[in-house]
């Protein structure tokens, strides 16, 4: 009786195991991409040196955006992205512009326009805002935006403005 059970048993393993291999073999698992795929791109801003400087009434902000290779895992399709950042202030200190921004949502003092671009275009971006010539010296709320897909991302800095030294 131990034999031919035996048997069976082996080739009931057997048949399984190739039904196992072909039904993994059929199986859609994600692919990496070819090294023909195009590559995806996500944005965030800004370089410190576009921040971290004193600025002056009359002066250009201007913001380089930084742009990230998402690691080739899979293939993403192209999605619009929109950049946008603006400036509210001015705020005597650090504190009142933290303390106003977390009770309230004051409209921005100057925005610039727009970027347009894509997961795929892969350029850095530049946003610029014009600082008014009649600007109040003080500290400013920058706000950053990246939104794609739906989703919106946002960042805020904390950028200071200093009337000119008299001539």
């Amino acid at each position: 009786m131990g034999g031919p059970r035996r048997r069976r048993s082996a080739r009931f393993w057997a048949t399984v195991g190739l039904g196992a291999a072909a039904v993994t073999g059929c199986a859609q698992v994600p692919q990496p991409p070819s090294a023909s795929s195009p590559a995806t791109f996500t944005y965030t801003c800004c370089t410190s040196a576009d921040i971290n400087r004193v600025l002056h009434p009359g002066d250009v902000l201007v913001l380089h955006w930084i742009v990230t290779a998402v690691p080739p895992t899979r293939t993403y399709p192209e999605a619009p992205v929109r950049l946008s950042a603006s400036l509210t202030g001015s705020f005597a200190d650090a504190a009142q512009l933290k303390d106003t921004l977390s009770t309230t949502a004051p409209s921005p003092t100057v925005s610039a326009s727009p970027v347009e671009t894509t997961t795929r275009a892969g350029s850095v971006p530049v946003s610029t805002i014009a600082i008014p010539a009649d600007a109040a010296p003080g500290m400013y709320n920058l706000t950053t935006s990246v939104e794609s897909g739906g989703g919106r991302a946002v960042g805020e800095h904390i950028v200071r403005i200093e009337a000119r030294a008299a001539p």
